[in-house]
């Protein structure tokens, strides 16, 4: 298999050329989750892979509890299928926890602190419609609890990964939070080889061709637990060597079509969910897309490569393309309408 035939699969698997989704939900779960650092540029990652999406219907997505954004893989913000958000709490929680104990430190945030938070939260939301982070961070501090820097964060945070608390709705641009057994439903839980395989059957079917180093990044799981959950799917997936790299997939199509360029959120899937990404962006340009603080921008991809950046105008009316160089013609038809089908997905924001 050719780079060029790796990266194509890449962009089919994860139903961005051509995007296939039929709804927002079950484009997320086939992924096994969706990364969401920033609220607008997640909505965008469903839009992009999902024809006739809207803001406002991946938001509707949200609001009607079939969608959540919350802390998940590696501790970071993703959207997740409703019914997906215990077991995968379930299965990541516990080494996150333990991997944030340095932060807590740092933020004077010992276990007795954390206990009594964590209770000051139950009380506040306990039989409530979703209460604003604004409410939460008051009652907390009317409790003598400080929420100063980022340890409000910190603490609901910590209130998502023990099960009791769950982001909700948005009031506005503010995010709401209500108890989870209040939020969704209950589901039934997994045991720990079982969730280790889903959660690589949803990696490799979504993400392949992907290496299995590559899932263990992706999930926050130890490599052995990666090598664990892609040998009890292993049956379910063919293999490829590029460059010398055994990469899994769930299959190689007899024909992909070319993909057409595309505008792909900060933060997205294509580029983050990988540990390699040598193959996707030259090194020459990785300072332009990921930043030294962890900030991953919008990119262009021509080809499956990342061949430039781009932000929202800011009136938030048109799109301002930054390419390394020039794209080709055919390239630069395709982007603008990448654009317009962008400021089309905004409307009716």
């Amino acid at each position: 298999m050719t780079p060029d035939l790796l990266l194509r699969l890449r962009l089919l698997n994860q139903q961005v050329a051509p995007p296939t989704a039929p709804d927002a939900a079950t484009l997320v779960a086939h992924l096994g989750a969706m990364q969401a650092q920033d609220y607008g540029q997640g909505l965008w990652a469903v839009g992009v892979r999902q024809p006739r999406a809207t803001a406002a219907s991946v938001a509707q997505a949200l609001a009607e509890r079939r969608l959540v954004r919350t802390w998940l893989l590696r501790g970071t913000l993703h959207l997740a299928a409703a019914a997906d958000v215990r077991w995968l709490l379930a299965l990541l929680a516990p080494r996150i926890i333990a991997a944030c104990a340095p932060m807590y430190r740092q933020r004077e945030l010992d276990a007795a602190t954390i206990s009594r938070s964590l209770a000051v939260l139950a009380g506040v939301l306990e039989g409530q419609p979703p209460q604003p982070r604004s409410a939460l961070a008051q009652a907390l501090q009317q409790a003598g609890i400080h929420t100063d820097g980022s340890r409000l964060t910190a603490l609901l945070q910590r209130g998502v990964l023990e099960q009791l608390i769950c982001p909700a709705t948005r009031h506005g641009a503010e995010p709401t939070y209500a108890l989870l057994d209040e939020w969704l439903p209950p589901a039934p839980a997994h045991p720990r080889p079982d969730a280790i395989a889903e959660l690589a059957r949803r990696y490799f079917r979504s993400h392949g061709p992907a290496a299995v180093a590559d899932f263990g990044w992706w999930a926050g799981l130890p490599l052995g637990e990666a090598r664990q959950g892609l040998e009890a799917v292993q049956a379910e997936l063919q293999s490829v060597v590029v460059g010398g790299q055994t990469y899994w997939l769930p299959e190689v199509p007899a024909a992909t079509a070319a993909p057409a360029a595309c505008l792909l959120p900060g933060f997205d899937e294509y580029l983050l969910a990988y540990k390699d990404r040598s193959l996707v962006l030259d090194a020459p340009h990785a300072a332009a897309v990921m930043t030294s603080n962890g900030i991953f921008r919008p990119i262009i991809v021509v080809d499956g490569r990342v061949v430039g950046t781009w932000k929202r105008s800011p009136r938030g009316t048109a799109v301002e393309l930054a390419p390394f160089a020039q794209v080709p013609v055919a390239a630069a038809a395709e982007l603008a309408e990448a654009a317009a089908a962008f400021t089309a997905f905004w409307a009716e924001e």
